[in-house]
């Protein structure tokens, strides 16, 4: 069944966008739940140790070239566009088109794996784009996180916890918190003395329980403000965390994250 059709011209050509319905397949999944932490040196960390995933598509030559010979001739011509100006812009745009698509491919197969392999997937809210804007924006913007973050949350097996909830900094055994510096990649609690070798790892783990806990205050009664697919909504009060320092928000909590 046909929706709608679109006509959109692109850098390298036009092409017909068309929208159609399908019947939906049941899919038998595995009776396994993951959390999901995001991060720079490691894209996606699974609570369940698998190993993790980077999805990283860098400039490639095409670009690099293209956007030499643009600015060679620009600045041959001393700013003036010549008459090959516009066919050399064309080409970095032909080669910009192209390493795109190839993230999207990779970040495609990334959700299809793990919405193939789980039936119960956790992840945070991260403010990925504002990750871009610090140190770390070149790593960020060849990565794909962006894409996979929004395809995993049009899934209906996927559990958004809100971005505020110190996933990094909270201590399973004692709920307290503990900052940590960006190069100690383990975590140490200063409350309780727990350890675990992958601070990365325990965040996953940390998603993943918060997430179970929101699902299941929901199961069993409507509530307008829950939705599968979306965040997970919570009363976040100075009850549920025992640690002195509270509850930091996306950008405190994962400034360690990378």
């Amino acid at each position: 069944e046909i929706a709608n059709c679109k006509f959109i011209r692109k850098a390298s050509g036009l092409y017909f966008h068309i929208t159609c319905f399908l019947p939906k397949e049941e899919k038998i999944l595995p009776d396994r739940s993951v959390g999901i932490d995001f991060g720079i040196k490691d894209n996606l960390t699974f609570s369940d140790g698998s190993d993790p995933v980077n999805v990283c598509v860098p400039e490639s030559k095409g670009i690099m070239l293209a956007s030499r010979r643009l600015n060679k001739a620009l600045k041959r011509n001393g700013g003036n566009k010549g008459s090959n100006h516009y066919k050399r812009r064309e080409d970095l745009r032909r080669a910009y088109e192209k390493n795109a698509n190839r993230k999207k491919d990779l970040a495609c197969k990334t959700v299809h794996d793990i919405l193939n392999s789980y039936n119960f997937v956790a992840i945070q809210d991260e403010m990925i784009g504002n990750w871009h804007k610090g140190l770390f924006g070149k790593e960020v913007q060849h990565s794909a996180m962006g894409v996979i973050k929004g395809r995993l949350k049009n899934s209906p097996s996927v559990h958004v916890v809100s971005r505020s909830f110190p996933s990094t900094q909270i201590c399973p055994v004692c709920s307290k918190l503990t900052r940590h510096a960006l190069d100690k990649r383990s975590y140490d609690c200063m409350w309780c003395g727990y350890h675990h070798r992958s601070r990365d790892v325990k965040a996953a783990e940390s998603i993943l329980e918060e997430a179970k806990r929101i699902y299941s205050s929901f199961s069993g009664r409507e509530n307008s403000e829950f939705c599968t697919g979306q965040a997970l909504c919570t009363e976040t009060d100075g009850d549920q965390f025992q640690g002195k320092a509270p509850p930091m928000g996306s950008n405190a909590q994962h400034a360690g994250s990378p």
